[in-house]
């Protein structure tokens, strides 16, 4: 497994790192299985509820929670901590597949993995946090890429440990 090196990365291991987040991308096959996929209908629109008005969740009365929580990466540096953070906060891990099967790659373009984040990185990083960015990784590689003979199919995986919405840093704009 990859265990050994996340916990490399651990805040009580490398506290520079406490509170700031921690991204790997990785490309490998994860076993041997391989996704035949499976005929689904399904439906292209937004299954989040984007049409209608997310009921918002009560917490404490605590202001000051609420406003960690609400906090971007970007923001993070100017927050005080008051307590400390479990030591595997702040960790994400993208795979290339689920646990068991094989990940997938073209002889010409590369992995279906990668070709995906840098697809979906380049339209909507200057816009979306990586959770949302990853789910279209998700539904690029399930539902467009497929083995030369057809007959495999592949879906990412994310692990994350992030306590807040994690964007990229626009290049567009100075700090």
């Amino acid at each position: 497994g990859v265990q050994w090196m996340l916990d490399l990365f651990r805040s009580d291991l490398c506290p520079l790192l406490n509170g700031k987040p921690k991204l790997f991308f990785l490309q490998a096959c994860r076993g041997e299985k391989m996704d035949r996929g499976s005929s689904v209908a399904y439906d292209d629109s937004d299954s989040s509820g984007a049409n209608q008005r997310e009921a918002s969740v009560q917490m404490s009365d605590d202001e000051y929670y609420q406003h960690v929580i609400n906090q971007n990466y970007d923001d993070a540096d100017g927050i005080k901590r008051v307590a400390p953070s479990a030591s595997h906060a702040d960790i994400f891990v993208g795979y290339a597949t689920v646990p068991g099967y094989v990940s997938w790659r073209n002889s010409q373009n590369g992995s279906w993995f990668i070709q995906a984040i840098v697809k979906v990185f380049r339209m909507y990083s200057n816009r979306e946090d990586l959770l949302s960015m990853m789910t279209k990784v998700n539904a690029l590689v399930s539902k467009t890429f497929q083995s030369s003979s057809g007959a495999n199919k592949a879906v990412p995986s994310q692990s994350t440990q992030l306590t807040k919405k994690f964007y990229f840093p626009n290049p567009n704009v100075r700090p």
